[in-house]
């Protein structure tokens, strides 16, 4: 989609107080993604100011990782449980997939800010137990996850917040009717081959909402493709969109 980086050219924020797993992640990180910016903080008030650079530049985080328990200001603190750092990314730069991770699973804070320990990544937070193996997984919930938050953030703001506006199909392509433009039609376009690109990926109710609004026809070769129709479907007249 416009103006989203391809995986390997990720910004990466990890939050972390403890160097060597800075150094660990950041080497696993980079062999993943060898075009990655990796940055990396150790304290709450970094990870704020790291927040609070990128935005002003204008390029925030594709993800940040995040350890629950942080010192407050500087290295040699005791690391506190903190909040606080994930409340702020996901206000501020909601663009930005949240990993949290944390040796402290059964900590009740935890699972209350949490809610749900299995959300799925489009949500945007996922939830990473240090256990054994677990920076090997790291890459992998990356890889699955930010196509995912792209995906169903795009398809909120184009669709599910247009409560008024209608469907119809145009060719071969569903558009919505409204106040549409070129912009809108070309975001659309961008929208069904990011999202035909990366299918097996997303979850079944994304997929679900996606297929319904644009229209969905698989080939022989198991290939998807979205904003087309399945040949001989007819229109039925189009979705309300408060039925999404």
């Amino acid at each position: 989609m416009e103006g989203s980086p391809p995986l390997r050219e990720l910004q990466i924020l990890i939050v972390e107080d403890e160097e060597n797993i800075v150094r660990t992640l950041t080497d696993e990180l980079g062999q993943a993604f060898p075009d990655a910016k990796i940055d990396s903080a150790h304290t709450v008030a970094e990870g704020e100011e790291k927040l609070h650079q990128s935005l002003d530049l204008g390029r925030p985080y594709d993800v940040v990782v995040l350890d629950f328990k942080l010192p407050p200001d500087r290295l040699g603190q005791d690391p506190e449980p903190d909040h606080s750092l994930g409340i702020a990314f996901r206000r501020d730069s909601p663009q930005t997939l949240i990993i949290h991770i944390t040796a402290y699973k059964a900590d009740i804070g935890l699972k209350g800010y949490l809610r749900e320990k299995g959300a799925p990544a489009e949500k945007g937070r996922l939830f990473i137990a240090k256990d054994i193996g677990w920076m090997k997984l790291l890459p992998k919930e990356i890889i699955r996850g930010v196509p995912a938050y792209r995906i169903r953030r795009e398809f909120d703001e184009l669709f599910r917040r247009r409560r008024t506006i209608g469907w119809q199909r145009a060719g071969q392509r569903r558009w919505a009717i409204g106040r549409s433009d070129r912009a809108r039609s070309l975001a659309v376009a961008e929208l069904c081959a990011y999202a035909s690109q990366n299918w097996e990926l997303l979850s079944g109710p994304l997929q679900n909402d996606l297929k319904r609004a644009l229209g969905y026809a698989e080939d022989e070769k198991g290939n998807h493709y979205l904003g087309v129709m399945e040949a001989g479907t007819e229109d039925k007249g189009g979705a309300d969109e408060e039925d999404l």
